[in-house]
């Protein structure tokens, strides 16, 4: 939802707070916090999981969204179909967020293909040939239900809803940099992907189950805020980059 390449980057350099009021972390989970402090819009047993059979809920019209990458539009379509539903039935749209009035979704790329630079010469134009043919011809892309990067292709279909949204891929982190915002995150303990018991999107979820309301919210939030803040002023590799770069 930030719509910023650059924005983990930001967040560090700028010495920010993890959680601002506003910004993407704190709009992506007070959303999450928001529904799920809502017993009509959230399932009777939200703790527990069931992946295949959420699949065939949401065809069905049991569950009305989920948070998915795009990946998984085709299972599901998939899946509608193998029990005689509309796969129609299965749309995705982007992230409800803007910034500055416009839409923003950010993109990232499967596995990559490449040509080994020690074989031989006549071995990588063979392999260059069967990689364009893989990405213009074989119909993988579309199949699987892809964003083709050739020049000029046309989004799949489930994509109409992001008609007028502005694509993007975050970038690296600049030298001196990298690994460095990953290693905040760990060593904080704030740890945005990961999901163990004492992890703050599970505080969160529980916090919210239990109608703890916007002070629940704001007293996890703080908390968070306080051990970013700490391990990022404490990591050397972050200030010799900003002394370096003023």
């Amino acid at each position: 939802s930030s719509g910023n390449p650059n924005f983990e980057t930001d967040l560090i350099v700028n010495k920010e707070d993890f959680f601002t009021e506003g910004k993407p972390y704190y709009n992506v989970f007070k959303l999450m916090y928001d529904i799920y402090s809502d017993p009509t819009l959230i399932e009777g047993d939200p703790m527990s999981s069931d992946w295949e059979g959420s699949k065939l809920m949401l065809a069905n019209g049991e569950v009305a969204t989920m948070t998915m990458g795009s990946w998984a539009v085709s299972q599901f379509q998939q899946l509608a179909k193998d029990n005689g539903l509309d796969p129609e039935n299965i749309g995705y749209m982007p992230a409800p967020f803007s910034k500055d009035g416009k839409q923003y979704a950010q993109y990232a790329a499967d596995y990559c293909m490449g040509i080994n630079k020690n074989i031989a010469d006549d071995k990588k134009d063979l392999g260059k040939k069967y990689i364009e043919w893989f990405i213009a011809e074989s119909g993988f892309s579309e199949a699987e239900g892809g964003i083709n990067t050739l020049e000029g292709s046309k989004l799949p279909d489930y994509l109409s809803a992001f008609d007028g949204c502005e694509f993007f891929t975050a970038n690296a982190a600049p030298d001196g940099l990298t690994g460095v915002f990953n290693a905040i995150d760990k060593d904080s303990e704030v740890g945005i992907w990961t999901g163990d018991s004492a992890n703050f999107k599970l505080q969160l979820a529980e916090a919210a189950f239990a109608g703890k309301g916007d002070a629940g919210f704001k007293a996890i939030a703080d908390s968070v805020n306080q051990k970013w803040a700490a391990t990022r002023d404490a990591n050397a590799e972050l200030e010799a980059y900003i002394k370096a770069n003023g």
